[in-house]
Order: C-alpha cells, then sequence, then structure tokens
C-alpha cells in the first residue's frame, strides 16, 4: 500500500510539472514582440471604442502591454494639449482596425525591439513602435508617427 502510495504521489508531481512548464513555454511563445503589438492593438482599439478607458478603467490591461515610461509620457502630453490618439496617431479611428494589424519585419537587437505596424492599409496611420524587455516580457515603450 506503502508504495501504491508513494507512485500515485510521483506521478501527481510529475503531471504537475508537466502542466506548469508547458503552460510557461505558451506564455514565452505568446510573448514575442509581435504578438504583444497584435494582442495590444486588438485590445486597445476595442477599448476606445467600446470597453472601458484603457487610462482608467483599463489601466491594469495598459500596464501589461505598455512600459510605465511610456504611460506617463501619454499623460504628460496630454497636460499639454496633445489631441491625436498616442497609440495610433490620429483623432480618428476604425473598429476594424483591431483585427486587421499588420506589423513589418521586426528588427530585434537584445532587450529592444522595432517595428512599422499599419492597420490594414499600408497607407495611413503608420505607427513606428519600439519595444523593450522588461523582466522577461515585451512592452511597448515608445510609439512614433512614421507616416
Amino acid at each position: 500500500m506503502k508504495i501504491l502510495t508513494v507512485a500515485l504521489g510521483a506521478m501527481l508531481v510529475i503531471a504537475f510539472v508537466g502542466n506548469y512548464a508547458a503552460a510557461s513555454a505558451a506564455q514565452v511563445a505568446s510573448n514575442t514582440p509581435e504578438s504583444v503589438i497584435k494582442e495590444f492593438y486588438k485590445w486597445y482599439i476595442n477599448a476606445i471604442e467600446d470597453g472601458p478607458d484603457p487610462f482608467k478603467k483599463g489601466k491594469t490591461t495598459l500596464k501589461k502591454y505598455v512600459t510605465l515610461r511610456l504611460i506617463n509620457q501619454i499623460a504628460r502630453d496630454e497636460a499639454k494639449g496633445f489631441d491625436a490618439d498616442s497609440f495610433v496617431m490620429t483623432q480618428e479611428w476604425d473598429k476594424e482596425w483591431a483585427n486587421a494589424v499588420k506589423v513589418s519585419k521586426l528588427v530585434v537587437k537584445g532587450a529592444m525591439a522595432t517595428a512599422i505596424v499599419t492597420f490594414g492599409t499600408e497607407k495611413y496611420p503608420r505607427i513606428a513602435l519600439t519595444l523593450v524587455k522588461v523582466a522577461g516580457i515585451w512592452k511597448i515603450d515608445r510609439v512614433k508617427d512614421a507616416s
């Protein structure tokens, strides 16, 4: 009976470790610069269209994708009267953009990645993004108009 108990305990430990490793691998795979960009813009465009204000009620999710440095910079820019949306660099957007995010070839140098982002059309808007790796997680750190 004791052998059976030890064997069952060992099997549970192996199953737990295997599930944890699989979940960690899936999390790492989904945290590429491109996946972060696409997930962020899908969430963000839907939030500014229908959901909670990303800078108020959506701030926890915003912090998942964006560095605190950039969040603070956007707050300072808005206080100075910058009136275009800081992530799409325009005053108007289309809800369809949430599902039409295109990311150029990424350039990754160590813990920094850059890309050009468009939304279904190559013309406008064109956004230049810089992402940095913070504690092993890619986050958007700079957003510029690349038109």
